[in-house]
């Protein structure tokens, strides 16, 4: 079972309900402030609430991100009052789809509550409706209208339902293993930020091996450290993609006791050892995506999600990027949500579905429009088999255009 789509509505820059599909590539554009990462990062704050199993029913702290500092911050235009909404689907052996609604109450200790809930499998169908805010009791469950029950949430799921008219706990096992399910089928989502760690000059050995990237990438030299024991062929592969890219291969140096380096080494001489603290920033910007995409578990289940990949990187190896998130998705069935300001790195995946080499089906461009004064909303742009783009928003990698025509204008008026 996998996530496919993200409905929301009058979460932070979005007022309206919004449609968010998210496809083995899934790509974000749009202006700066206008609610690209809102929607990037949202499938860690619904994933991340529901697979820890938290009794807090929202993290707004989570993989090192911070969502706000209270359940207003969440809400569009910061309502006291406000509600927030979202449906999750999920495909697999059956569709589920599992919605809720969480309102702000400011006079309550816990400020908001759950006032619907609503999980759809096949035939199986549970909803509940806040009747009262001071005792939470819900009615209409699975279409009962006149029974009421007293539910207590952990975190989105309902895990003490309470008959009233029977003074007795009642227990679903169907809800608690779609509960099991969709806590599985989000529990592998990651996430990189758009600033990762700088490169320091050495770097102790760790204990043992890291199992994850970080947030900003800060696991990345370490995991290359760990390969003088495991020697898994990771650090040969990524050596073999910076060579390939950059003309310069990838090497960890010991450095004393117990330290090691990391450096490039020129292939026509090997003796041309640079640590990576003395090159650009865009080498080391790079380098925990290329480790992750090399490292940890990939399968149809896993989200990884990528802000501002290209970052300190000449445009020339934006295209490089993007011919390797296109290939992992082939060898590991992968997917990804990528923000991105690179004009060249859309162009690159434009070309590879021209060229059959990426299919139309495995690919959404979304562009965050907020030129409405009540909010975002979230475009997307349709791609067909030639690569052509169904339309292109104003002003969206449009300036070197714009310079060019503003240099024409100066030159004629010289003339």
């Amino acid at each position: 079972m996998k996530l496919e789509k993200i409905y929301f509505e009058n979460y932070k820059a979005f007022g309206s309900k919004q449609e968010f599909e998210i496809k083995p590539l899934t790509l974000i554009i749009g202006k700066n402030s206008s609610g690209k990462s809102v929607v990037s990062r949202l499938p860690i704050l619904l994933g991340n609430t529901i697979a820890s199993n938290s009794s807090a029913l929202l993290e707004y702290q989570s993989n090192g991100i911070d969502f706000g500092g209270t359940f207003i911050d969440l809400i569009h235009n910061r309502s006291e009052v406000g509600k927030l909404w979202f449906q999750l689907e999920f495909s697999g052996d059956e569709a589920i789809y599992y919605s809720f609604e969480i309102q702000s109450f400011p006079e309550l200790p816990d400020k908001f509550l759950i006032t619907k809930f609503e999980l759809i499998a096949n035939e199986n169908s549970f909803s509940f409706t806040l009747l009262k805010n001071n005792n939470w009791l819900y009615s209409k469950l699975n279409g009962d209208d006149d029974i009421v029950y007293k539910v207590k949430f952990n975190g989105f799921f309902p895990e003490e339902i309470w008959d009233d008219s029977n003074g007795m706990f009642i227990l679903f096992d169907r809800l608690k293993e779609l509960n099991s399910e969709i806590t599985s089928s989000l529990s592998n989502i990651n996430y990189i930020g758009p600033f990762r760690e700088s490169p320091e000059r050495d770097y102790r050995y760790p204990s043992g091996r890291k199992d994850d990237i970080g947030t900003k990438g800060e696991n990345a030299p370490h995991i290359l450290g760990m390969e003088d024991v495991y020697k898994s062929g990771l650090l040969e592969k990524i050596s073999d993609w910076y060579k390939e890219n950059f003309g310069w291969a990838l090497d960890i140096d010991k450095v004393g006791e117990g330290h090691f380096s990391i450096v490039l080494v020129n292939p026509d001489n090997p003796k041309v050892r640079i640590n990576m603290v003395d090159v650009g920033h865009g080498m080391s910007q790079l380098l925990p995506i290329i480790v992750r995409e090399y490292f940890g578990d990939k399968n149809e289940n896993s989200i990884d999600i990528i802000e501002q990949p290209e970052l300190h990187l000449h445009p020339a190896a934006h295209g490089n990027i993007a011919n390797l998130f296109v290939d992992s998705i082939k060898k590991h069935n992968v997917r990804y949500i990528i923000e991105t300001h690179s004009e060249v790195f859309i162009l690159r995946i434009r070309r590879l579905i021209a060229e059959g080499e990426l299919n139309i089906d495995d690919v959404n461009i979304y562009w965050v429009d907020d030129t409405e004064y009540d909010g975002s909303n979230l475009v997307k742009i349709e791609i067909d088999s030639e690569g052509e783009v169904s339309f292109w928003p104003e002003n969206i990698f449009s300036e070197d255009l714009q310079e060019v025509m503003a240099i024409r204008r100066s030159q004629s008026k010289k003339n």
